[in-house]
Order: structure tokens, then C-alpha cells, then sequence
């Protein structure tokens, strides 16, 4: 296998991870934390909204990602999707949240986008088959590492009213960002 591939595996889990945090504890966040009159309601919007911006992004992404390279295009979603991860903090009602949303999801459409390009850039003749296995499995363990962090958002919100929320949109920051910096030294 490429002898770069683990780079790419430690960004991209740590960019799954980060992705699948708002769909799974969104509705608590806007319940808890985020000021809206109707958190469901908002919620749904806001699926809507991550969802049509990452649809209008991807394709944009893949051919930019032809023309300047795959890491300066999945690093800069992973930047824009920080940067909405901690703005939506600051929201305070559905239109905000929508608004930031709509920026997350088009960042996160450039991540994959491009994200799947650089690996399909790093699959080594031969072994294709296991090279995707193991980049599916950090995928995998991505979004599951996501679901099980509900435990340390409860003791959190013990120490205060949100503040598990507000951390876990903090740490998905934080996520994307290093998942970007682990790509740096990824050489194709």
C-alpha cells in the first residue's frame, strides 16, 4: 500500500468524526444551546440546508481539485467546515443556523469531494480493493466514533447546562482542523 496512506487515514477519520458530530447531536445542541423557538423544526432545515450546499459543492470541488491538487481543496473545506463548526455556537436563531449550516455543509462537500480523489490518487495497482477497505474503515470508524461520544457530552452538560454540546462543536472544530494539518506531510 502507499506508504502515505496513513496520513490520509488519520485525516480522514478524524474529518468523518468531526462531519457525523451535528447530525448526531444537533437537535440537542439547538435544544440546549442554540436559542431557536422550534429545535426540530430547525433541525430539519438545517438538513436541508447542509444537505442542497454539499450537493451544489461537490462537483465544483472535484474540478478544482483536477486543477490546483486535492490537499489545498480538502484542507480548505476542512477550514471552512472549522470555522462553521464553531460559528454555529454563536447562532441565535433558525435563520443564523441555517446560514452556518448551509456553510458547513458546502465545506463538508469539498472535503469529500476531493477527499475521495486524493484517495483514489493513493490506491496502489494491485491492491485496490484492500486499499479502499481500509480507507472505507476509517470512514466507518469515523461516523461510529462520532455516536459514541454521547456519554461524555451528558457529564459535560452536568458541569453546566450545554457545555457538552458547546465542546463537542468545539472538538469538531478542532477535528477538521487537525485532520488538515495531517495531510501536510502527505506526500501523492
Amino acid at each position: 500500500l502507499h506508504p502515505q496512506l496513513k496520513w490520509f487515514i488519520a485525516s480522514r477519520y478524524l474529518m468523518i468524526t468531526a462531519i457525523f458530530v451535528f447530525p448526531t447531536y444537533g437537535l440537542f445542541f439547538l435544544r440546549d444551546v442554540g436559542g431557536v423557538a422550534n429545535p426540530p423544526q430547525t433541525v430539519g432545515l438545517m438538513i436541508l440546508s447542509i444537505g442542497g450546499a454539499l450537493v451544489l459543492s461537490v462537483y465544483p470541488a472535484g474540478w478544482l481539485s483536477d486543477q490546483i491538487g486535492r490537499k489545498p481543496v480538502v484542507i480548505s473545506g476542512a477550514i471552512g467546515a472549522a470555522i462553521g463548526s464553531i460559528a454555529i455556537l454563536y447562532t441565535n436563531n433558525a435563520t443564523e443556523v441555517v446560514v452556518v449550516a448551509s456553510i458547513i455543509g458546502a465545506s463538508v462537500g469539498v472535503v469529500l469531494s476531493a477527499s475521495w480523489a486524493l484517495a483514489n490518487e493513493l490506491g496502489t495497482v494491485g491492491r485496490e480493493g484492500q486499499h479502499m477497505g481500509i480507507v472505507n474503515l476509517a470512514t466507518v470508524g469515523g461516523a461510529a466514533s462520532a455516536k459514541i461520544l454521547g456519554p461524555g457530552v451528558d457529564l459535560l452538560n452536568l458541569a453546566g447546562p450545554g457545555l457538552g454540546a458547546s465542546a463537542l462543536l468545539i472538538g469538531s472544530g478542532a477535528a477538521f482542523l487537525l485532520g488538515a494539518l495531517f495531510l501536510i506531510p502527505l506526500k501523492t
